[in-house]
């Protein structure tokens, strides 16, 4: 090949190097700030804000972080549309929700991270490039740019949320929601909760990316598709058609109502009802459509019964169901929706000479993101709430008592603060050793508080039942008591 012809090539490499954002799932500005908010309203969080942590505006309740103290997010924040709810003012003051949504649209950021958001529960590995197979000149161009920002791959989206590595991890949210209940003052207490929501808000990021089929099926040629007209746009088509057709405040909420016993369970587990689970046997992706195949006509025969052939063409397991009929005929004359057993469009398949091919368009992807979006909402929802499902019930009166009232709680540590009119809080007594604690049970009593006592609150930090981290707390507001 001569410069001639090479040339073109290399501009548009140079081209796609200063503005494509490779790898990224659901955009985060409109998809995944829509997502984490419908889930929020569907949780118990609202709830939980009000009636565990006394915060009476629930997740309208303004809380700030000062600039100086996170300068990093606030350099990031600070690119975002501030009429989008998840932007703080210069005060650093933001409401519960805004900072929810604000760590899920945060979370792709560097763009490298992203590359951390992919786990395929066929391997249970992370993001590995080699599998990818570019057909066009285009598309080994965008890929070669990928690869750029990837590398070989990444972590595991399941072992990312605990990573040390990770900013927003789960260890993060652990010690910033401890913080917001410990704290001595009120201004602490909730930059502290500002920074467990921002947590929480890109671990659900991560869980959300499991609702990409490509993200699932180890499929970075995904996103090397052109988005547009530009040749420097280059992304995941997928996702890019859920941004248009749901924005933000379209995203839809959640279907039903999802309950897991580990924060791995909601990613993947041995009963296959993880969402990666879920969406990686039930969508093809772009990369992963099965291969062309050659199967001469047979005269009369319009109905064929395929599945052998897929998957011998299929490069991975294929969410076909068996028994599934191809009309080769009708395809010889128009592309033929593949359905699943819901109805929902899978792919488009048509005959070209004796040549039968599998494609995706727009319409079957729009109507398989109809399918997946509500699914991907009960999921982060649920999630939400697992985060926060530790409760405690605190009973004040001639003797207070500290009551379970939450996840059956397993070791761990209750300590126990007097709040006075100031809202500074200081610990009362020693920290209490909890061998476990199920339903209602009693974790601690207490006989006497501080003179001027106006709140106490109560934190349990340790395990669950089932050995996972978790922090629990309550308040009790002593005014309201006779």
């Amino acid at each position: 090949m001569t410069w001639t012809h090479r040339l073109p090539c290399l501009l548009l490499f140079v081209a796609l190097c200063a503005t494509a954002r490779p790898a990224q799932a659901w955009e985060p500005e409109t998809t995944h700030a829509g997502l984490t908010e419908r889930a929020a309203l569907a949780s118990a969080l609202n709830r939980r804000l009000s009636d565990q942590l006394g915060y009476s505006l629930g997740l309208l309740s303004p809380l700030v972080i000062p600039p100086q103290d996170a300068t990093p997010l606030f350099d990031l924040l600070g690119r975002l549309n501030p009429t989008h709810g998840y932007v703080p003012d210069r005060r650093g003051k933001l409401s519960a929700l805004g900072w929810l949504a604000a760590g899920s649209v945060v979370a792709d950021t560097p763009v490298v991270a992203a590359r951390n958001h992919f786990f395929d529960p066929r391997s249970g590995k992370g993001l590995e490039v080699s599998e990818s197979r570019p057909t066009t000149t285009e598309q080994r161009i965008a890929l070669a740019l990928a690869r750029r920002y990837v590398g070989k791959g990444g972590v595991a989206a399941t072992d990312w949320i605990t990573a040390k590595e990770n900013p927003l991890n789960l260890d993060g949210f652990i010690e910033q929601y401890a913080r917001a209940v410990s704290s001595a003052t009120p201004a602490e207490r909730d930059r502290h909760l500002a920074g467990a929501l921002v947590a929480a808000g890109g671990i659900v990021h991560v869980l959300q990316d499991m609702g990409s089929p490509a993200h699932v099926r180890n499929d970075l040629l995904a996103f090397a598709q052109r988005l547009s007209k530009d040749r420097r746009d280059i992304g995941s088509r997928f996702e890019r058609i859920a941004a248009l057709s749901y924005g933000r405040l379209g995203v839809p909420g959640p279907d039903r109502e999802i309950e897991r016993s580990s924060l791995l369970g909601f990613f993947t587990n041995d009963q296959g009802t993880g969402l990666a689970d879920i969406i990686s046997r039930s969508y093809f992706s772009r990369g992963t459509l099965p291969q062309p195949i050659d199967l001469p006509l047979r005269p009369g025969d319009a109905d064929r019964d395929l599945n052998s052939d897929l998957d011998a063409a299929a490069k991975r397991p294929r969410p076909i169901p068996e028994g599934t009929l191809l009309d080769l005929v009708l395809a010889r004359s128009r592309p033929v929706p593949l359905k699943a057993e819901d109805g929902t469009c899978l792919a488009h398949y048509s005959v070209e000479g004796i040549t039968l091919r599998f494609f995706a368009n727009d319409d079957c992807d729009l109507d398989q993101i109809g399918s997946i979006l509500p699914l991907v909402s009960a999921y982060s929802a649920g999630l939400l709430d697992y985060l926060f499902r530790g409760t405690l019930e605190v009973a004040a009166g001639k003797r207070m008592t500290v009551k379970n009232a939450g996840a059956d709680l397993g070791k761990g540590v209750l300590t126990v603060y007097a709040e006075d009119a100031r809202g500074v809080r200081t610990a009362v007594g020693e920290p209490v050793s909890v061998g476990s604690a199920a339903g209602d049970a009693v974790v601690a009593r207490l006989d006497r508080l501080p003179t001027g006592t106006a709140r106490v609150a109560a934190l349990f930090r340790g395990v669950d039942a089932a050995g996972e981290p978790v922090v629990a707390a309550g308040i009790a507001d002593l005014s309201a008591t006779p």
